[in-house]
């Protein structure tokens, strides 16, 4: 978002500098043509199902850092899970995990797979998330690619219009710098919005693979019976967290029934025996 407002701001800049007006540029008919073409050209090159997957995994992957430290909080849990209950109370944890890659891996363990197996099939989960990041980049490149193309379709249509029904000459030179305002639409969002988006959903694949090493990594520290303070402390750094999030292991859960509260039996006085006990234990004694 920083790096548009300033593309913006050296584009005003330049207009404004030399004393032009910013009016001139605006065009709502031709910045239509250029932006409904690109996307028109681009859908036409993908099915629905694929724009969906993709629109809908890059949005989950925009949002790595929140789901960074509710993944490390997890991962603690399942640690402290695995050390004191098994590894096979795993399978019930699985099913309420978010992550698809931590889902599967813990379902794995639980059934007496390898850590190699449960790798295997956490990757196979996460390839699909990262091809839906990738056919967003190629989605994004494809507008940026369009752009130019329609913004030089937009100036030969201004320009064919105007040759075809102006003859004075004033008349015809507003229509000549109306007619090229097209193309500066097709190279403005072509290089400052479309291509720098697919450069940053790029980043945003490579992002999520090493979350996903990050993960697996976790997943490896539970099975290997790793405490969950040292385990969260590992992966803090590992996915570059600033704060440490607060950890909710089984032991700050008073409710839960998996919890057993040992009392200690020496701070509670032993209850004396009922006076009617006494008299008949005195009865047995006597002759």
């Amino acid at each position: 978002m920083l790096g548009l407002i300033l593309g913006i701001a050296c584009v005003v800049f330049a207009i404004t500098w030399d004393g032009g007006h910013l009016s001139a540029f605006v065009r709502v008919p031709v910045l239509g043509l250029v932006l409904g073409g690109a996307f028109s050209a681009t859908i036409s090159s993908y099915y629905p199902v694929q724009l969906w997957n993709a629109l809908r995994g890059y949005g989950r992957a925009s949002r790595l850092e929140h789901r960074k430290a509710r993944a490390l909080v997890r991962l603690a849990r399942y640690a402290y899970v695995a050390r004191h209950q098994g590894l096979l109370q795993l399978e019930q944890e699985s099913k309420s995990e978010p992550e698809q890659v931590v889902a599967r891996a813990l379902q794995a363990l639980a059934d007496g797979s390898s850590f190699e197996e449960a790798q295997c099939l956490a990757e196979a989960c996460a390839s699909r998330e990262v091809r839906e990041i990738a056919m967003m980049e190629r989605f994004l490149e494809s507008i940026g690619g369009f752009c130019p193309t329609f913004g030089l379709l937009g100036t030969v249509i201004g320009l064919v219009t105007m040759l075809a029904g102006m003859k004075q000459s004033d008349a015809m030179a507003q229509g000549i710098a109306s007619a090229f305002v097209a193309t500066f639409y097709g190279m403005f969002l072509s290089n400052v919005v479309f291509l720098p988006w697919a450069n940053r959903a790029r980043e945003t694949a490579k992002e999520y693979e090493r979350f996903v090493d990050n993960l697996l990594l976790g997943v490896r520290l539970v099975q290997s019976g790793t405490a969950p303070l040292l385990l969260a402390e590992r992966l803090k750094e590992a996915m570059g967290l600033t704060t440490m999030p607060k950890l909710q292991t089984q032991e700050e859960k008073p409710n839960d029934p998996r919890v057993v509260s040992i009392r200690n039996s020496k701070a509670q006085p032993e209850q004396s025996p009922a006076p009617g006990l006494k008299k008949r234990l005195a009865r047995l004694g006597q002759p």
